[in-house]
C-alpha cells in the first residue's frame, strides 16, 4: 500500500503539522508514504522529513500564490500512478488532486482531511456548489471536530462519505521539553510574564487582539509571537501604533515549539475560528495556562479545562491572565485540567485510526 499524502506547502501550521506526522509514522509503520507540495518552500517541517529520508516531491518554488496555479492538475495527475492512495489537505490541494484523477481517469483511492469549520467560499452559491460537487467525489472525507463534521454536513446535504477522527500530538515530544530561560529567549529578565501564541499570521488567526491587550496589562508583561506570514508587517505596525513594541516580540517560524510552550508563564490561541487546532492541544499540554477565543473549534476543546475569552476583546483576556495571576490554586487547577484534556489527543491514537482507514479500502 503506498500512500501519497498531498498539500499546498508544509509552513506553519496544524495541518501542516499532522501531515509530517503522519508521514513520519506511517512509514515507521511499513506504509510507504510521500509527501507531494504544491509549493516546496524551505521549512522547519520539510526539512525535518527529507532529513529523515521521507521523499518530498515539490511542484513549484516561490510565492504562496503559486499553489493556486490550475497547472498543477496535470504535475498530480502524471504523479497518480504510483499510489493506491491519495490523501489531500487544505483547499487548492483538495481541488487540484480530484480534477486530475477525473482528467486521468486514475484508479485510485482518495481521500481529503478538512482542518476547519468554517468555510466561507459556501457564501458564495457558485462556490458553494464547487465546493458540494468536489467533496462529494472524495471516497472518505475525515473531519478533525465535530464542528467540522457540522460544517461538511450542510456543504453536502449528505454524510455518506465522511468520517470523524480528531486530530492528535506527539504529548511525549512536550512533555520531555527542556524550558528556555527569558534571557535565553528574549534577552530580558527573568521576572517578566510572558505570553505566548504559536500560530501563523493570517488573518484567521487574530494576533491582533493579543496585542491590544498588553495596554490592559502591567509593564511586566511580555507577548511572544512565533510564526510568520502574510500579516507580520501589520501586526509590527500595531505594536508600534499600541506603543507596545518593546513589549512584542516576533520569533519568526520555529523548530522548538515544546520548548517554546514550555517556557512561557501562559499559552493562547485567540483565533476567529479554528477546526482542531493541534497548537490549542499542544498549548493545553505544555503545563502552563491555557487561554482561547471563545470562538468555534476552540471551545469544544477548552471549555472545562483551559480559560475562555470572549472573542476580539483585548481587555476580557486582560482580565483573564489577571485573575489567573492573582490565584495560584486556580491556576494550578487549570493547569490539572488542561493536562488531562490533552491526554485525549494523543497521535497515536489518531494515526491508528488513519491506518485503519486505509486498510478498510483494500478488505
Amino acid at each position: 500500500m503506498r500512500i501519497l499524502q498531498v498539500i499546498t506547502s508544509l509552513g506553519i501550521g496544524g495541518a501542516e503539522n499532522l501531515v509530517k506526522e503522519f508521514a513520519l509514522r506511517f512509514n515507521q509503520q511499513g506504509i510507504e508514504t510521500d509527501v507531494l507540495l504544491l509549493n516546496g518552500l524551505s521549512s522547519s517541517f520539510k526539512d525535518e522529513l527529507t532529513d529523515r529520508g521521507i521523499n518530498v516531491i515539490s511542484l513549484s518554488n516561490g510565492s504562496l500564490i503559486t499553489v493556486y496555479n490550475p497547472l498543477h492538475i496535470f504535475r498530480i495527475g502524471r504523479i497518480l500512478k504510483n499510489y493506491d492512495i491519495v490523501h489531500t489537505h487544505l483547499f487548492a490541494a483538495q481541488y487540484w488532486t480530484l480534477f486530475a484523477k477525473l482528467l486521468y481517469k486514475k484508479d485510485i483511492k482518495l481521500i481529503t482531511t478538512e482542518h476547519n469549520s468554517i468555510n466561507r467560499r459556501t457564501e458564495n452559491k457558485l462556490l458553494g456548489l464547487i465546493d458540494k460537487f468536489v467533496f462529494s467525489r472524495y471516497d472518505k472525507v475525515v473531519c478533525i471536530s465535530k464542528p467540522t463534521y457540522e460544517m461538511m454536513q450542510s456543504v453536502l446535504n449528505d454524510e455518506s462519505n465522511l468520517i470523524l477522527i480528531e486530530n492528535g500530538i506527539d504529548l511525549s515530544k512536550i512533555s520531555d521539553a527542556l524550558p528556555y530561560t527569558k534571557s535565553e529567549l528574549l534577552n530580558q529578565p527573568e521576572n517578566i510574564k510572558l505570553v505566548l501564541c504559536v500560530a501563523g499570521f493570517r488573518e484567521q488567526k487574530d494576533q491582533d487582539t493579543l496585542i491590544r491587550s498588553l495596554k490592559y496589562l502591567p509593564e511586566y508583561f511580555h507577548l511572544a509571537l512565533a510564526g510568520d506570514g502574510v500579516r507580520r508587517a501589520l501586526l509590527e505596525n500595531l505594536a508600534k501604533d499600541e506603543s507596545v513594541s518593546k513589549r512584542v516580540h516576533f520569533l519568526g517560524v520555529r523548530k522548538d515549539i515544546s520548548q517554546l510552550l514550555k517556557s512561557s508563564d501562559y499559552n493562547v490561541l485567540s483565533s476567529h475560528y479554528e477546526g482542531l487546532s493541534l497548537s490549542c492541544i499542544e498549548g493545553m499540554a505544555s503545563g502552563k495556562p491555557f487561554l482561547a477565543s471563545n470562538v468555534s473549534g476552540l471551545k469544544e476543546i477548552v471549555d472545562g479545562a483551559g480559560i475562555l475569552f470572549e472573542h476580539q476583546n483585548p481587555k476580557d483576556f486582560a482580565d483573564k491572565i489577571l485573575e489567573l495571576e492573582s490565584d495560584s490554586k486556580y491556576k494550578d487547577e487549570v493547569v490539572s485540567k488542561c493536562l488531562e484534556r490533552a491526554a485525549l489527543y494523543d497521535i497515536n491514537k489518531c494515526t491508528d485510526k488513519y491506518i485503519t482507514l486505509y486498510k478498510s479500502f483494500f478488505i
